[in-house]
């Protein structure tokens, strides 16, 4: 499911609180800053995209700041009072303590969970993770005998293009073929103005 929260399409925020630093969010908080609504963006972690490697995350957030989106970082929301589009109010912690961010919109960006619940996972013997995706190895072969997985559902990164790709490893391993999802490169890309794009692991994960 995706958790995305909002918006009338044919009303523009004045002041938009968009929860969550990471792609969606900041595509949105950009878009809308330039449709004319001021923007907040509060995320949970120290930086920006938390996937990508500190310095490029730093690199992103300068040139959201100099079209006037304030960034807050390292914000726990403890509650939010209020709804879209009557004001809403975030109360929030921080290292400096709690603080209010009060906006007449919130959009909620932070990530998507899967939804499997009623359709039967444990009558077929099909075994989720321990993030809660359906666990496949890198044949895509779930834990009950032919019985297959892909795209976000099974734990793919959350991109179109990815279900896509896994889509033909499906096709040919079910034909007698033996293809894996092993050292494929996943392109990423940030939509934002300047685009952020990347291919492959990032410098953190290579250790």
């Amino acid at each position: 499911m995706t958790t995305i929260e909002l918006l009338e399409l044919d009303r523009l925020p004045e002041h938009l609180v968009v929860l969550g630093g990471g792609y969606v969010g900041l595509e949105f908080a950009q878009a809308y800053r330039r449709f004319g609504s001021r923007v907040t963006v509060v995320a949970h972690g120290p930086q920006l995209l938390v996937r990508e490697d500190a310095d490029v995350a730093e690199e992103v957030r300068p040139f959201l700041t100099a079209e006037d989106i304030d960034v807050v970082l390292g914000a726990k929301v403890l509650r939010v009072d209020g709804r879209s589009p009557e004001g809403v109010r975030l109360h929030t912690r921080t290292a400096e303590g709690e603080r209010i961010i009060a906006g007449t919109d919130v959009l909620v960006a932070t990530g998507r969970t899967p939804n499997f619940a009623d359709i039967g996972l444990e009558t077929a013997a099909v075994e989720l993770d321990p993030r809660g995706y359906i666990k496949v190895n890198d044949r895509l072969e779930t834990t009950a005998p032919d019985v297959w997985a892909m795209g976000e559902c099974a734990g793919s990164p959350q991109f179109t293009h990815v279900a896509f790709a896994d889509f033909p490893i499906i096709r040919d391993n079910l034909a007698g073929g033996n293809r894996t999802t092993r050292n494929r490169l996943v392109p990423f890309c940030l939509f934002t103005d300047p685009p952020l794009a990347r291919v492959g692991i990032t410098e953190a994960e290579a250790g």
